[in-house]
């Protein structure tokens, strides 16, 4: 079958009504791996992912990718800026063996 990707914009749900539109997501529990971006976007983290998959996963001895998930964290403030700030987070599981 056809990969499904989704891309959402989310924040932390405390409970109650469900805006109409929005949906409920549960990410269950993993360990993750958090990379720090700092420089204007979108070049910034592009350039952090590239390192995440060219060079941080296939280089690990200890972790796997444990989910087909990624989270990225942006800040508030002007994301054209050299010193702005973003993350990737990446859900992983020691591999077996290590």
């Amino acid at each position: 079958g056809e990969a499904i990707f989704r891309y959402a914009i989310a924040g932390i749900y405390g409970g109650g009504a469900v805006p109409a539109g929005m949906k409920v997501f549960e990410i269950p529990a993993y360990m993750w791996a958090k990379f720090r971006c700092r420089g204007p976007m979108p070049e910034a983290i592009q350039a952090v992912n590239i390192r995440i998959y060219r060079e941080w996963l296939p280089g690990n001895p200890e972790y796997e990718i444990a989910a087909n998930i990624d989270m990225e964290w942006y800040s508030k403030g002007d994301t054209k800026c050299s010193d702005y700030e973003s993350a990737v987070w990446l859900p992983v599981k020691r591999r077996s063996g290590a």
